[in-house]
């Protein structure tokens, strides 16, 4: 079975050094606290986090707060905004369950390229 690697989707690395850890969660539990306050607000203040891992999963629990209140159409374009990670293909798979127009039309092409295989996989449940 083929992984996400063989179709190019990088893994987003946690890099923050240890000197700036403290620092740099402060500012992401911030970020997450005004995410799940405010899920219809862009995220703040997201220059102040540089790391990458870091960024692309408070816009991830973004959608997650927001998901209820979306159509499948504006998910879709909120999910085309992420980076092509493994993280935004993980968030392709779990909005997928119950939204399966959203895996029909992927935003990013190596994440489409991996997840054919599973849409043929649903077609015949």
């Amino acid at each position: 079975m083929a992984s996400r690697l063989d179709f190019g989707i990088r893994s987003l690395p946690l890099s923050v050094t240890w000197a700036d850890f403290d620092r740099v969660l402060q500012q992401w539990f911030a970020a997450e606290e005004h995410v799940r306050s405010y899920p219809e607000n862009p995220v703040s203040d997201l220059d102040r986090i540089d790391d990458e891992f870091l960024l692309e999963s408070l816009k991830v629990l973004r959608l997650k707060r927001l998901e209820p209140r979306l159509t499948d159409a504006e998910l879709a374009a909120e999910m085309s905004m992420l980076e092509e990670s493994d993280i935004s293909a993980a968030a392709y798979q779990h909005f997928g369950r119950r939204r399966p127009a959203l895996l029909r039309k992927i935003g990013h092409s190596n994440i489409d390229s991996f997840s054919v295989p599973a849409r043929d996989v649903d077609k015949t449940d």
